[in-house]
């Protein structure tokens, strides 16, 4: 064994101290985030997402569609009060689900296979990413929102905007960020 000077000694030992120091900053770090509260919404909130256009989707716009769906499921953990149905999902968006997303059948989602007008008796309001359509101001819980449509990479237009015109449907822009001038 190599003798060693007290200086590299006492150098090492303050070495890892700082080390330990840092990881236990590091790790109260992640649980903070790891144990974040939950945010309760004043009043339910009703999402419906159809998905009766995913037969039409190829293998690629029905990959991100599923992972998109994770993250609403990230949302409705976190948010209590959020209400998600899942209408008309097909067979294959089911078996990629299953495939991509762990624990997919334990998610608190309602599925349904009615049409969207039996399933809720709350005002249906379309979400759309048409930039023409006004802007949506604000959230109530009298309204159901519909996000529908295909992740469109065909440009096949604006499903979910032609849909609410066949139900007679409000449909507003869903602006995720909107700058402010």
């Amino acid at each position: 064994m190599a003798n060693i000077s007290a200086l590299e000694y006492f150098r090492a030992v303050e070495g890892r101290r700082l080390h330990r120091k840092v990881e236990r900053k590091r790790r109260r770090s992640r649980k903070a985030v790891a144990n974040m509260e939950l945010f309760k919404l004043d009043s339910e909130l009703t999402l419906i997402i159809d998905l009766g256009y995913t037969n039409a989707m190829n293998n690629k716009e029905l990959c991100k569609l599923v992972r998109q769906m994770g993250r609403v499921w990230g949302l409705q953990k976190r948010y209590v009060g959020l209400i998600t149905i899942l209408l008309s999902p097909c067979e294959k968006f089911i078996g990629e689900s299953r495939r991509v997303l762990t624990g997919f059948d334990s998610f608190k989602w309602t599925i349904m296979y009615k049409n969207i007008e039996q399933c809720s008796n709350k005002r249906l309001i379309y979400l759309s990413p048409d930039a023409s359509l006004a802007p949506l101001e604000s959230l109530s819980s009298n309204e159901a929102y519909v996000i529908g449509g295909l992740v469109d990479e065909t440009g096949r237009g604006s499903l979910s905007k032609d849909r609410a015109g066949l139900l007679n449907s409000v449909s507003c822009e869903s602006t995720i960020y909107s700058p402010k001038e």
